[in-house]
């Protein structure tokens, strides 16, 4: 059984208490479905392990990354998941590079996070960047950390979500692709009610406005909550702040933590 935070009588794995966020925006729906790009580890800090565990939900896991393959198959998630790198399906570029990150094994907290960071890179000799950060190959080298690249061709969203015989309306969508965005967003043409995206960059927010969707507020470590702009109408009649959304799951997350504490 993985490590996790209890509280209420429900599970939370995410960073930043996104799902507590989801539930209350769609009034704690069973049987809903998710998509979860990149999903990374099928239990920590995932955004969707609480919707398919306790609440019936049903969903995509897609990552690049063949060690996510195997964590996803190891464990009891019951997601859909897809190895494949997800992509602007009008470009021109017929490959792409893919960094797999792997720290060693029984790595420090310090260094064992790392493997979140497998991402795309123009070089094997680039850095990886995530926000205002990079760590150059000579630093992921001194930490005991193993880097494998492979060439692969990117997929559209939609490629993808066709062979996982995905609904045309996706709930909940959880994005983060370390700097691709945009890309991601281009293949996408599904309507989507809930949405946390990692550092936006402006045209994956123009993308968003013409997709109907609106930003709602933001929670930790640069990820942001973006609802449809019906789901986003309905709210005040219920009483519900948008703008607290992500504040007031922040506040769960450290509940939890204080009572585990």
């Amino acid at each position: 059984m993985p490590d996790y935070l209890s509280y209420s009588g429900h599970v939370y794995y995410s960073q930043s208490g996104q799902e507590a966020a989801v539930l209350s925006l769609l009034e704690r729906n069973t049987n809903g479905f998710f998509i979860d790009i990149a999903a990374n580890e099928p239990f920590q800090n995932s955004n969707t392990a609480l919707l398919e565990r306790h609440y019936g939900w049903r969903g995509v896991c897609i990552d690049a990354a063949k060690r996510s393959r195997r964590r996803f198959t190891e464990t009891n998630r019951t997601c859909t998941f897809m190895l494949a790198l997800t992509g602007d399906p009008t470009s021109e570029t017929k490959s792409l590079l893919f960094r797999e990150i792997v720290p060693p094994p029984n790595a420090s907290p310090s260094t064992a996070w790392m493997h979140g960071l497998s991402s795309v890179v123009s070089s094997t000799a680039a850095p990886t960047c995530w926000g205002r950060h990079c760590l150059t190959v000579q630093e992921f080298t001194r930490r005991g950390v193993k880097l494998m690249h492979r060439s692969m061709t990117p997929r559209s969203l939609e490629d993808i979500l066709d062979e996982a015989k995905a609904p045309p309306t996706i709930d909940y969508m959880s994005l983060d692709v370390e700097g691709h965005e945009t890309n991601v967003l281009r293949g996408l043409h599904r309507k989507v009610r809930v949405l946390t995206v990692e550092r936006p960059d402006a045209a994956a927010r123009t993308i968003l406005h013409q997709r109907d969707m609106v930003h709602a507020c933001d929670f930790d470590f640069g990820e942001e909550l973006w609802i449809e702009h019906s789901q986003a109408s309905s709210l005040v009649p219920r009483g519900i702040n948008a703008t607290m959304l992500c504040a007031d799951g922040q506040k769960t997350k450290k509940k939890m933590e204080r009572q585990k504490n």
